[in-house]
């Protein structure tokens, strides 16, 4: 799962030890992840459209771009807000997520270069801010890049959970 042993050509091994899995099990047998975004397929829409079954807002044809492989998904659409989240998916369990903008304003999908990208960069020109979402073989990270100092030091987002009950502990953290 988090290693490669490969024999050299004077008969010893070398290994390297990853810090994460970089293999997967699907159907018995082990696959290497591949975070690379494509279009989305109508398979992969199809999927979609069970995990959103139960949110009237979500529609899975506005999505765009899906990781290649994984044992989850990570959907992105064309623009980010409330009905258009960030969404990852592990069978039967799945988190939607959203920046919440005061002003409503339209966070569009920037085209990234390059055949093997793992990143959508969303922006917002009044905003002066840009998120940038990188596909990784365990969920999605978050940059959130600021063009100049913003009146508030404040993100808020919107979440939705499929399979999952958030509980608030003492202690300001959340486990799923």
């Amino acid at each position: 799962e988090s290693t490669n042993t490969y024999l050299m050509s004077d008969g010893s091994k070398k290994m390297e030890v990853y810090g994460e899995n970089i293999r997967y099990k699907e159907k018995g047998r082990w696959k290497d992840y591949d975070n690379t975004l494509n279009e989305i397929s109508g398979t992969d829409e199809k999927k979609l459209n069970v995990i959103c079954e139960n949110d009237e807002n979500l529609n899975a044809g506005e999505y765009q771009y899906v990781n290649t492989q994984g044992d989850s998904r990570q959907y992105f659409s064309k623009k980010l807000d409330k009905e258009h989240p960030i969404v990852m998916s592990s069978e039967k369990y799945a988190i939607c997520f959203a920046p919440v903008s005061e002003d409503e304003e339209e966070i569009i999908a920037q085209e990234e270069d390059g055949e093997d990208c793992n990143k959508v960069e969303y922006s917002s020109e009044s905003q002066n801010i840009k998120y940038v979402y990188t596909s990784l073989n365990n969920g999605v990270k978050e940059e959130i890049v600021l063009d100049k100092k913003p009146e508030r030091n404040t993100f808020e987002y919107k979440y939705d959970f499929t399979g999952m009950e958030p509980v608030k502990y003492d202690d300001n953290y959340i486990l799923l």
